[in-house]
């Protein structure tokens, strides 16, 4: 059942860039698996190129449209569909994610039974195992080798699961997150200076403070492509924008000083890594194209990282586009 005003059982807000097909499927799938539930859709439609607003005019009139003229980003997007909901609870929903039967009841159940729930998620397997979750960022992981970090975490995500009505876990992946309003109301909407990425690391930290537990329910499962607009970034720019995404989440919940020892110890593995590959290249009369374009990626990543120092650790936390953030390196060299 669906409505498109007075009180709402669930206000289903779809963020969209690029992804019309997608979008399409997520429409359906809100107004499809709504259940017993009253459900409002609202898609925030950040100046897509593909058509997507006229598709949802068209094709969708009971579906609530804002569409931007510029691409202001996931979490101010995410807070513009915030402030025109009228849902008891309020559910993010990726464009290239879809719903399932059942789903929604089932996340609506989990959360009316447990009123210190302040946020839920569904798995994203139907055998439940899949745990769409994260652990908060700490220091002493983001030293170790890449590698070994994402195993150590991933090992830490995993334990969490449980054969249960809902288990608890650090933090929520947003590309299905269900919030109730009480804690919108108490800790405020997504932080716009986060453009995107760690958003969700960021409000589930906000509702750890307040107490909210954090939760997925392994009885609801959804859909999720993985990625579909971010695909559409070139590799390089996502990567920089993640980079100063996370820097940005430290400096709000870290400090400066954790902050600069975690910058100083990116700058210097990434400074040996092109230092490394320079001197292997050098030695062989000619490089394979992979070695080289190995070579200019660490150089661009090397020269982003000391051109924006003062970014990261000094000036004051602002969305970050990543527009033009690679520089232009020479031919197998530093910018």
């Amino acid at each position: 059942m669906s409505t498109s005003d007075g009180q709402v059982d669930v206000s289903v807000v779809i963020v969209s860039w690029n992804t019309r097909a997608l979008l399409a499927r997520a429409i359906v799938s809100a107004r499809q698996c709504a259940g017993g539930q009253t459900v409002q859709t609202i898609v925030v439609d950040n100046a897509s190129s593909d058509g997507s607003a006229d598709m949802v005019r068209t094709l969708y009139s009971n579906v609530q449209l804002i569409a931007n003229t510029e691409n202001l980003g996931y979490t101010k997007a995410c807070n513009q569909g915030l402030a025109a909901a009228h849902g008891r609870y309020l559910l993010f929903l990726n464009s290239d994610a879809e719903l399932t039967r059942g789903c929604l009841d089932k996340l609506v159940r989990v959360m009316d039974a447990h009123p210190d729930i302040g946020a839920c998620s569904p798995s994203w397997t139907e055998d439940g195992r899949n745990v769409p979750a994260g652990v908060f960022p700490r220091l002493w992981l983001r030293l170790l080798p890449t590698r070994m970090n994402w195993r150590i975490e991933s090992r830490m995500i995993h334990s969490a699961y449980r054969d249960a009505e809902c288990y608890d876990v650090e933090y929520i992946v947003g590309a299905v997150l269900m919030v109730r309003r009480e804690v919108v109301a108490q800790i405020g909407g997504m932080e716009e200076r986060l453009f995107m990425w760690y958003d969700d690391a960021d409000w589930c930290l906000r509702m750890k403070r307040r107490g909210w537990r954090r939760v997925v329910v392994p009885g609801a499962w959804a859909k999720h492509e993985h990625g579909a607009s971010t695909a559409q970034v070139p590799g390089l720019q996502a990567d920089l924008r993640m980079a100063m995404a996370e820097y940005t989440y430290w400096r709000l919940h870290k400090g400066r000083l954790l902050t600069a020892i975690l910058y100083c110890s990116r700058v210097l593995r990434l400074g040996g890594g092109w230092a490394w590959l320079s001197v292997r290249n050098h030695r062989r009369r000619r490089g394979d194209p992979p070695d080289r374009e190995s070579q200019r990626l660490a150089a661009a990543r090397f020269g982003w990282h000391l051109g924006h120092g003062l970014d990261v650790l000094v000036r004051k936390p602002r969305p970050y586009t990543g527009e033009a953030a690679a520089p232009s390196p020479g031919k197998g060299g530093m910018p």
